[in-house]
């Protein structure tokens, strides 16, 4: 078996090479054995003109050091054997499918082997090692809609470069393994993505993303006995665990003595009990949590301190937008080089840093960047990252703005822009709807999201946009035009939308809920008749979220991924459609529900 030590890079690096020679001594094949749909079925199926019907039947005439090559198409001939010492290698993970069956393993593993080019799919557990402490290779996969993609026991080896889609659990662990796991994509686990009892794991430069289980963790490496460590590196985690209010989800759980560092965690406002990191106990435990990025939890981390406690010590990490940093905090010890600020992510999808985030170059300093540099916070920085261009972005655009008419004066409020380049704000406003911004109507360039405005024109409407602007210059988009009636009594004005419509759902993609914001402006007679409608892609409705009189204002509604009858629906694109009064005057909102 291989080991693999967290102590210092060093040992990382040589179990990583191990691995390699164990693999390289694999690659020397004495022959070659074809399985396809299209062969002669001639024994032993050394090419693809005799290839054999099925697969087993081309590993059973393999030896030692042979290499099985398995054609395009779909495969439902299984569960299959594959002996030791031999590599399986489909044309692709897009080209061959070995569909499997909700009983026993699809492909039962017997010592050091390989497997490359496939998709596994409907298996109840698509790849079980059967002999303790066998070197595998198991690459560029897909592994769909499986009960367990990969189920080991004493095994060491590379994961690498695969996809983890929709299974109830994708690397399941349960007795102690020495496991390389690196460059793969976990998404859409119903339970957990990746979990791990004892053993050592170098788990690297990974994307965990909407996985929507609500009953544990999205990774999860216990490991308790003497030699057992975790290290847990430059690995992406986005969208995960969405909407369980009641229960306390884990995000990452990297056991004892492990190193969590350089990781981009992502929450979300909606999770309100959600947990990023916790640190489980264990006697004479320290768990190292440095140069990572944490925002969006009620909790950073948690380290228990009973029944035994264990010492999660934290520098240089970015703890941004959490409701707390920690729970049971006498066990977590903020050493130094921490920071609470805006990481100034350049989009939600890739989280990569923008030009002048406070975490560039704000990691540890005995850690590099690969070009040599002291190394970012979050994903992209420290050895396993790689370099990419900073983009200067505009800042965001000023949001939530609300006006009051009061004492001859209107006050508007609005959500204030953290990133750290961020200079000022510029208004604008007009007595005309719809007006263009210009440096005519500029009346104001405040540095805070508050500003009194007293130079009214009494009995007028007035129409405000504002825009925020960083040190370097750069503008961003105007807001959304706010109107704020004038009546003449003080502390009655509201701030009454221009047009109709629905402006936005969040999240999107969802895979749970979805919240879907909509505006009704005055358009006569009032309270108007409102339907809030959701539409499938062929155009039925599968859903009525709003039908009632409402007056002029902002409005939100929840969308459960639900049909009208409670059902779940499938995944894939909705519409939702705003009708008012008869009439749809805006263009419907594209959703998409992801399972």
């Amino acid at each position: 078996m291989i080991y693999i030590t967290c102590d210092n890079r060093g040992a990382m690096k040589k179990a990583i090479i191990i691995t390699l020679i164990a693999i390289s001594a694999q690659s020397s094949l004495a022959d070659y054995h074809y399985a396809s749909h299209d062969g002669s079925n001639t024994y032993p199926y050394t090419s693809w003109a005799t290839a054999a019907d099925s697969i087993q039947k081309a590993i059973d005439a393999a030896e030692a050091g042979d290499t099985i090559y398995v054609g395009s198409g779909l495969w439902e001939d299984g569960p299959y054997e594959l002996w030791d010492s031999l590599a399986l290698i489909g044309m692709g993970m897009d080209s061959t499918v070995l569909r499997g069956f909700m009983e026993g393993p699809h492909l039962s593993v017997n010592g050091n082997i390989s497997v490359e080019g496939f998709q596994f799919e409907n298996c109840r557990k698509a790849i079980e090692p059967h002999v303790d402490d066998s070197t595998l290779v198991i690459r560029n996969n897909r592994f769909i809609e499986n009960h367990i993609a990969f189920l080991g026991a004493r095994n060491s080896g590379i994961i690498e470069n695969n996809i983890f889609e929709s299974n109830d659990e994708g690397i399941n662990c349960i007795f102690s393994c020495s496991l390389i796991v690196i460059n793969n994509t976990f998404v859409g686990h119903l339970e957990t993505a990746m979990k791990t009892l004892n053993g050592q794991y170098y788990v690297t430069n990974n994307i965990f993303h909407h996985n929507p289980h609500t009953t544990s963790r999205v990774l999860m490496t216990l490991v308790s006995a003497a030699g057992d460590t975790s290290y847990i590196a430059s690995n992406l985690f986005y969208r995960n665990l969405q909407y369980d209010p009641i229960i306390n989800h884990v995000l990452i759980d990297p056991g004892f003595k492990g190193y969590c560092e350089n990781n981009t965690i992502i929450g979300f406002e909606e999770a309100d009990r959600f947990i990023a990191v916790i640190m489980e106990p264990n006697y004479d435990s320290c768990s190292h949590f440095r140069n990572n990025i944490v925002t969006g939890f009620r909790f950073a981390i948690r380290a228990y301190t009973s029944p035994v406690p264990n010492t999660a010590l934290l520098y240089y990490n970015d703890l941004w937008n959490n409701m707390y940093d920690y729970y049971y905090g006498d066990s977590v010890i903020f050493v130094e080089g921490n920071i609470w600020a805006d990481p100034m992510f350049e989009d939600t999808i890739g989280f990569r840093l923008q030009m002048y985030s406070p975490c560039i170059d704000a990691g540890d300093p005995i850690i590099l960047d690969p070009d040599g540099s002291r190394s970012d916070m979050g994903v992209y920085g420290g050895p396993g990252g790689f370099i990419y261009d900073y983009l200067d972005l505009a800042p965001r655009v000023p949001d939530s703005l609300t006006g009051i008419y009061d004492s001859n004066s209107i006050i508007l409020d609005w959500r204030y822009n953290t990133e750290s380049d961020f200079n000022r704000y510029m208004i604008y406003r007009d007595t005309l709807s719809g007006f263009e911004p210009s440096v005519f109507n500029l009346i104001a360039e405040p540095d805070t999201s508050y500003y009194i405005d007293a130079n009214i024109f009494q009995g007028r409407n007035h129409y405000y946009k504002i825009s925020a602007v960083d040190n370097q210059g750069n503008n961003s988009d105007y807001s959304e035009e706010l109107a704020v009636v004038i009546t003449g009594i003080d502390n009655q004005s509201v701030a009454i939308p221009v047009n109709s419509g629905i402006s936005r759902n969040y999240p999107n993609p969802f895979n749970q809920q979805t919240t879907i914001r909509y505006y009704l402006a005055d358009l006569g007679y009032q309270p108007a008749q409102v339907q809030l409608y959701i539409y499938n892609i062929g155009g039925q409705v599968v859903r009525k979220l709003v039908d009632e009189r409402q007056y002029p204002g902002e409005y939100s509604a929840v969308w459960d991924g639900r049909g009208e009858g409670g059902e779940s629906l499938s995944s894939g694109i909705y519409f939702a459609r705003l009708v008012i009064s008869g009439l749809e005057l805006s263009n419907p909102r594209k959703i998409v529900l992801i399972k």
